[in-house]
């Protein structure tokens, strides 16, 4: 008898033993990635593990670029993510993100937009889908300038005889924007320009800043960052600068047919002479990833931008002047925000 309860007994601590284990295996947390996300503290995780990310980029030494290298060691310190940067431009690295040669790229918005829907023009009618947005980064501005003497005064004036317009070189962005916008919305195309005398002309910034001086062109389109330095030599010479304002009316319907350009403000005395604000619109240069792409990696590195922001600014100034988390308000309608970046926008209250 004795020996029968003895073994019972010891059956009983085995099983005991064995239930206890398999509550714990139930109950432990699975060491997935979101429970890396936040310590105790609330501060950052790095991953146990290092990450190793490509990002095809622009040129080095290029104002994207430098800020890329800028970010590069605060992912290596605060979420264990080691980037690679590689130079690039908008268009191939967008390629190359939906093709599977990179992790993480520089493209423009407008880009990921008009990719996704194969537009004729910059992608043959391939359309190259899944892209998300990641973190905004800078944005490049349709600004259309002529001489502070001239005679045109608005995009209206377009209208007019002899009118010598200079253009981005082809295939650029702000073609996509300028000429159907012009056409759209002021009844003004290039056919109409040159039928009333006047030139159509496909230059790069340089060439247009001395076209415009020298007489060649009246009026030129360009993209960039404000005050342009191109536009500045235009601007310190004897004639001045002036920018010329899009109607708010016509840009607004516009732009409630065209979700890929985000409306910016040229702010009044950027430029000499510049009493008012002007209208624009730019596209804003992104971080970009595939929508495949790992929640927790794309949320480590998002929060890090922006809760080093501080210590990324101080280091270079085009952070400190033109990234803004906000700014992924103005494209999240063109493109749609990885759900990793969308949570860390959720939960700083940036987006509901």
């Amino acid at each position: 008898m004795k020996k029968r309860i003895a073994l019972i007994l010891a059956c009983l601590v085995v099983l005991t033993a064995l239930v206890a284990c398999g509550s714990k295996t139930a109950t432990e947390p699975v060491n997935t990635a979101k429970t890396e996300t936040k310590a105790d503290d609330g501060k950052l995780v790095p991953f146990e593990k290092t990450k190793f990310l490509t990002f095809f980029c622009t040129s080095p030494g290029a104002t994207l670029y430098n800020i890329a290298a800028t970010y590069m060691p605060l992912w290596q310190e605060y979420a264990n993510i080691n980037v690679t940067i590689n130079p690039g431009g908008s268009i191939p690295n967008l390629k190359a993100l939906v093709n599977g040669e990179t992790d993480i790229a520089f493209t423009h918005h407008t880009m990921a937009y008009l990719g996704a829907q194969g537009d004729p023009q910059f992608f043959e009618g391939v359309k190259y889908e899944g892209v998300n947005a990641v973190v905004p980064m800078t944005p490049a501005a349709i600004q259309i300038v002529t001489l502070g003497d001239s005679k045109i005064n608005s995009l209206a004036d377009l209208a007019g005889n002899n009118i010598k317009l200079g253009l981005g070189v082809a295939g650029s962005t702000g073609n996509a924007f300028f000429i159907p916008f012009l056409e759209e919305e002021y009844g003004v195309s290039l056919d109409s320009i040159t039928a009333k005398g006047g030139a159509i002309s496909y230059l790069s910034d340089s060439e247009a800043s001395a076209g415009l001086l020298d007489g060649q062109i009246d009026v030129f389109v360009m993209m960039g960052v404000w005050p342009k330095a191109t536009v500045q030599e235009v601007e310190y010479s004897k004639n001045g600068v002036k920018l010329l304002n899009m109607d708010e009316d016509k840009l607004s319907n516009y732009l409630s047919r065209h979700p890929e350009w985000a409306r910016v403000t040229i702010p009044a005395g950027t430029y000499q002479n510049q009493a008012s604000d002007i209208n624009a619109v730019s596209a804003f240069a992104m971080i970009a990833c595939r929508e495949d792409m790992d929640e927790e990696t794309i949320y480590k590195l998002t929060r890090v931008v922006w809760e080093h922001w501080d210590e990324a600014a101080a280091s270079n100034n085009d952070i400190a002047k033109w990234m803004n988390k906000e700014d992924m308000l103005k494209i999240q309608d063109a493109v749609p925000i990885h759900p990793g970046a969308l949570r860390y926008y959720k939960e700083i209250g940036l987006i509901k």
